[in-house]
């Protein structure tokens, strides 16, 4: 929501990445695939 709500305030590209520095980097375990498309 963040990225949303600052978007007039923030002149430039916002990428929202979410846990994906966190799951590339060890500290989180992605969910198991058959839960991840439900």
């Amino acid at each position: 929501h963040f990225a949303f709500d600052h978007r007039d305030q923030i002149h430039g590209v916002q990428l929202c990445v979410g846990a994906a520095f966190d799951f590339h980097a060890g500290t989180k375990i992605m969910a198991p695939t058959w839960k991840q498309r439900n």
